[in-house]
């Protein structure tokens, strides 16, 4: 999986924003965010720290 820091044109701030994401908590995985498009009830941080992940790391969702 590649980083997606070049494609989202991030500054050095909103990098360490989402990396204190990626602290904070743990990313969902993807059968989790399957999961919570059927039922809706999600955490913010995890939510915060998925997006974080998909951006920073390049995990597909």
């Amino acid at each position: 999986m590649e980083s997606n820091i070049s494609k989202y044109n991030l500054t050095q701030e909103e990098i360490e924003m989402y990396r204190k994401c990626l602290e904070k908590a743990k990313p969902y995985t993807p059968e989790e965010l399957y999961e919570l498009e059927l039922d809706g009830d999600y955490d913010s941080d995890r939510m915060d720290a998925t997006m974080a992940n998909k951006i920073l790391n390049g995990v597909e969702y």
